[in-house]
């Protein structure tokens, strides 16, 4: 076997130990990223500010969904849209769907420039009015947006207007 050889037969063996294809066993390391998620996110808890009286959030920073409550008297979505400015929002029904779109251009940072823009869709429950929507946005960033179930009506299109906290 030349070196060249050896090396890569080497590199091969160091992935399979690494995901134990040839074992067919975990590594106990492997186990750890949900755990190191956990931990990251009780470490932004843990520097927010202690005398908001918003809820915290305790998600996955990079989805941003902190809740979807679907139950017998409402629907609600609760997102943290904290890298966005209201106008930078657009929040539309349209058919059975609940649309939620936020685009920022570039912005400088700590660490260089970003542009963000996300779009969540979610199918609305029978039994919602595209017109009872609400929304309210939190000094902390975050957006609710709430209606309750009644009679399900015809589908149009409808702008639901975002409604800033007061401060």
């Amino acid at each position: 076997m030349s070196s060249t050889n050896r090396y890569v037969s080497n590199a091969y063996e160091n992935c399979d130990d690494r995901l134990s294809l040839r074992s067919g066993k975990r590594r106990w390391s492997d186990n750890l990223w949900p755990i190191a998620r956990q931990i990251e996110d009780i470490d932004r808890a843990s520097f927010s500010s202690p005398t908001s009286a918003e809820p915290r959030a305790t998600h996955s920073a990079s989805s941003g969904v902190l809740s979807v409550i679907n139950d017998d008297k409402k629907f609600q979505v609760t997102l943290d849209v904290a890298h966005f400015k209201p106008e930078e929002l657009e929040i539309t029904t349209k058919d059975d769907r609940l649309m939620i779109h936020g685009m920022h251009e570039e912005n400088k940072d700590d660490h260089g420039y970003v542009k963000r823009e996300f779009t969540r869709a979610y199918c609305l429950p029978k039994g919602i009015s595209p017109e009872s929507f609400k929304s309210n946005l939190s000094l902390n960033g975050l957006l609710t947006i709430e209606a309750a179930k009644v009679g399900r009506l015809h589908s149009v299109e409808h702008k639901i207007p975002i409604e800033r906290a007061k401060k």
